[in-house]
């Protein structure tokens, strides 16, 4: 992990020295949007640090944070960019556990006590949790329901053991989400040197999908079913195209690849079978969002192989995921 010396300390919370959890929010430009994050990090039922990285703002991000007394911020006086920003909340970091959420989104004031008694009781049942994951509830900027995201079928937490994480991955039926979806021991995201942030910038979209799955093999990986977190759907959200996403799955399933042949890596190849489902997966995506031309070229890309079918099919319902899964209750 790459270490920042030029930031600003603007107060420590003294009290909060021996956490579980910190919550690491990661910043830039939007005070308004963030105190409602640190408001939903302050409200949590469990103890936490709150560590709040702020990566460059101009605006009054910094006397906004102030009013707040239990938050440490820390400044970038120039833009490092999210990973960097994620990787100095990491290393500032106090908690056991790490809690990511971006500026624009929230928690549930239960979020941290939920994911804390499912790692106890995985951890009583011989498990060896690296990573939790929550289903989380997409809203509008006046937090107006829009709908929830994909997740597992379960009702009640559940575990994939490590042996299986990264084999799922490579067919999408690892639901972990977005960064405020996710939790991880602080540990294995140091051992693995953090967030890469030497990732190309025309992938940037996925920093947060390939620090995933480098964890995948740092141990177990847990799965809530409540909602306990929630995205903001916005125009301030950076959106790709399709055949960016395009790009950017691919990138992830070489990642993915690589990490299953560490001993061959430089001759790891995604399947053949998988670029033709995720051709056929994006360009549908296209076609719904009425991008006719790039649809099409997508789907022609992938249609022709029976396995992009079998694969959607098994990606909708976790076919293959559900069988691997294991409940904890």
């Amino acid at each position: 992990m790459e270490i920042h010396e030029e930031f600003e300390v603007l107060r420590v919370d003294a009290a909060g020295q021996n956490v579980s959890w910190t919550i690491v929010i990661t910043t830039l430009n939007r005070s308004t949007l963030l105190k409602r994050a640190i408001e939903s990090a302050i409200a949590q039922t469990e103890p936490c640090e709150i560590v709040v990285v702020d990566d460059g703002s101009t605006d009054d991000t910094r006397d906004m944070v102030a009013r707040y007394a239990q938050i440490i911020y820390l400044r970038n006086p120039t833009r490092l960019g999210h990973a960097a920003a994620a990787n100095l909340g990491i290393k500032t970091a106090k908690g056991t556990w790490i809690k990511f959420l971006d500026d624009d989104d929230y928690l549930s004031p239960e979020c941290l006590r939920a994911m804390t008694q499912a790692i106890s009781k995985a951890k009583c049942n011989g498990y060896d949790p690296k990573v939790v994951t929550c289903a989380s509830t997409n809203v509008a900027i006046d937090k107006t329901t829009i709908g929830k995201t994909p997740t597992l079928p379960i009702q009640t937490p559940a575990v994939i053991g490590r042996d299986d994480l990264l084999p799922l991955m490579m067919l999408d039926q690892i639901p972990l989400g977005t960064p405020v979806q996710v939790a991880h021991e602080r540990a294995a995201a140091i051992a693995l040197g953090g967030w890469n942030e030497q990732r190309s910038i025309d992938r940037l979209n996925g920093d947060e999908s390939e620090f995933w799955i480098r964890l995948a093999q740092a141990g177990d990986m847990l799965f809530l079913p409540q909602t306990l977190v929630f995205r903001t759907i916005w125009s301030g959200n950076e959106s790709v195209t399709s055949s960016e996403r395009l790009g950017i799955s691919l990138d992830l399933k070489l990642t993915i690849a690589r990490q299953m042949n560490k001993g061959k890596a430089s001759e790891a190849r995604v399947p053949p079978a998988i670029v033709h489902y995720l051709c056929l997966h994006w360009g549908l995506v296209a076609l719904r969002d009425r991008k006719i031309l790039c649809g099409i070229g997508l789907v022609l890309r992938g249609m022709f192989d029976p396995a992009s079918y079998r694969y959607i099919w098994r990606r909708r319902r976790f076919a293959d995921a559900i069988k691997l899964t294991i409940m904890l209750d």
